[in-house]
């Protein structure tokens, strides 16, 4: 490597560090969030919504998975 080649970079690594100095020293400034009512209502609607969903399949599997009363085949009429 050259002496340009390391002047280059030099340069580039110093002025890279005053930018993140520059940066650094004043903070980001987010707007502040104000969520209307009505979205807020509709988020816990759609989330009860969801749990009650859950809660059915959640219900419907446990059924499905629990072993229930077989039916005697021999009182069947159609088995001979």
């Amino acid at each position: 490597m050259g002496i340009f080649e390391f002047v280059v970079i030099l340069v580039l690594i110093t002025t890279i560090g005053e930018v993140v100095k520059a940066r650094a020293g004043r903070p980001v400034q987010l707007p502040p969030e104000r969520p209307d009512d009505g979205a807020l209502e509709r988020t816990v609607e759609d989330l009860n919504r969801r749990l009650l969903l859950l809660e059915e399949e959640r219900d419907f599997y446990r059924a499905l998975l629990e072993p229930g009363e077989q039916a005697d085949t021999s009182d069947h009429p159609d088995t001979p």
